[in-house]
């Protein structure tokens, strides 16, 4: 009796174990079901991410890419502003003269220490800042209106080149002709000291 009674508490026991067993095993499937599901989403997440950050790193390369334009409309409306005067004539026409062209010009007078509105002045009194200008009755030529003489000192005594090397087509050259007008002024202001009006008068 004694015997039976306490086999029939290990078979309680054991049955006891036995489906404490199977829940666990029940439990420990749901969880890794669980698992699974977290890990699933986890990657579609990351995959989301990843595209985002694709496309958040495209959409800086093209925030970059405006930002430099407009800096550059920026740079040039500026530049227009200062120098209305060159980009428009008294009737209200657009002159020839291109934004490198007044950007170069500008830098080089700045360059020599003058004052850029110098330059611009000169080229508007003579050409009207028209690049095709010439002068029928003289060799002045393009905006700055120079003649073969200054235009000869100034390409082979001023700016180095050969003697004999000079040829009054280059005038023509729209930013040739600015730079050698540039020379031309530099050479009477800071070369012969001269004030900035007598280099003016000098130069016309």
């Amino acid at each position: 009796c004694h015997i039976n009674a306490r086999y029939s508490k290990l078979e309680s026991e054991y049955n006891n174990l036995a489906d404490s067993k199977f829940e666990l095993a029940l439990s420990l499937a749901g969880k890794d079901r669980q698992i699974k599901t977290l890990s699933s989403s986890a990657s579609e997440f990351k995959s989301v991410v990843d595209e985002l950050d694709k496309q958040n790193a495209s959409l800086l390369k093209e925030n970059k890419k405006i930002a430099k334009e407009l800096n550059k409309f920026k740079q040039r409306e500026e530049l227009y502003d200062k120098y209305e005067y060159a980009i428009y004539n008294k009737a209200g026409k657009r002159t020839d003269l291109t934004y490198d062209q007044i950007k170069t010009g500008e830098q080089l007078m700045k360059e020599k220490d003058i004052d850029p509105n110098a330059l611009f002045g000169i080229l508007m009194t003579e050409s009207g800042g028209v690049e095709t200008a010439s002068n029928s009755t003289s060799t002045a030529r393009v905006y700055g209106q120079l003649l073969a003489g200054p235009g000869k000192f100034v390409y082979e005594n001023l700016q180095g080149n050969p003697k004999g090397s000079y040829n009054h087509s280059y005038a023509y050259d729209g930013a040739m002709n600015i730079a050698m007008t540039v020379d031309l002024l530099d050479y009477f202001k800071n070369e012969k000291n001269y004030s900035l009006h007598k280099t003016i008068q000098s130069y016309r």
